[in-house]
C-alpha cells in the first residue's frame, strides 16, 4: 500500500497537502460527478473564474444552496462528499458553521485548469 495513501485515509479533508490527485485521478473524478454534486462544483468553479482566483471568498451557505436548486442539509451532505475527494477544500478560515453562515471554498489550480478545460470540451 502506498504510504502517502494511508495517510490520507487519517487526515482531515481540509489538508490536501499530504495526498495529491494526478491529472487522471482529477479527470475521472470530474467525470462522474453527477447532478447536484455537479452543480456545486460549477457553482463554485465558475465564482472563483469570476473572482479570477482560486477561492471563492465567503459565501452565505444558505444562498449558494437556493442558488442550485436544493436544501440546506442537502448543500451540507454534498459540499462534504466534494471535499472528501478532495476536489474542492475549506480555506483554512472555514466560514461561520450555521444556516446564516457562510462558507469559503477553494479549488487548485490544477484542478480549476481540468475542469475548465473539460468543460471546454464537453461544450464543442
Amino acid at each position: 500500500m502506498d504510504s502517502n495513501l494511508g495517510n490520507s485515509l487519517h487526515t482531515s479533508a481540509t489538508d490536501i497537502s499530504i495526498y495529491t490527485l494526478d491529472d487522471q485521478q482529477i479527470i475521472f473524478l470530474l467525470s462522474v460527478l453527477t447532478n447536484v454534486k455537479e452543480k456545486l462544483f460549477n457553482y463554485v468553479l465558475d465564482v472563483c473564474i469570476t473572482n479570477g482566483t482560486s477561492s471563492n471568498g465567503p459565501m452565505r451557505s444558505q444562498m449558494v444552496a437556493m442558488d442550485i436548486g436544493i436544501s440546506y442539509a442537502s448543500f451540507k451532505t454534498i459540499l462534504h462528499r466534494l471535499i472528501s475527494t478532495k476536489l474542492i477544500a475549506r480555506n483554512r478560515n472555514p466560514g461561520k458553521k450555521s444556516q446564516s453562515g457562510y462558507i469559503d471554498i477553494k479549488i487548485s489550480k490544477i484542478v480549476m485548469d481540468l475542469a475548465i478545460m473539460r468543460r471546454d470540451l464537453n461544450n464543442r
